[in-house]
């Protein structure tokens, strides 16, 4: 969460949209790949300059 900088909320959200795999799921906690997280942080960057431009 600290890596994306994202909410638990979104972090599920992206799960369930099919964002981002979770590689190993254990009742309430979810472990993912750190090159799964780093690429969808690029992606997230490039979206976020692309459809606001306004925010530096």
């Amino acid at each position: 969460m600290e890596l994306l900088e994202v909410t638990k909320q979104n972090l599920n959200s992206l799960d369930k949209r099919g964002k981002i795999t979770p590689v190993k799921v254990v009742k309430r906690d979810k472990l993912f790949l750190k090159e799964d997280i780093l690429k969808r942080k690029e992606e997230s960057a490039a979206l976020k300059e692309k459809y606001r431009p306004y925010d530096e």
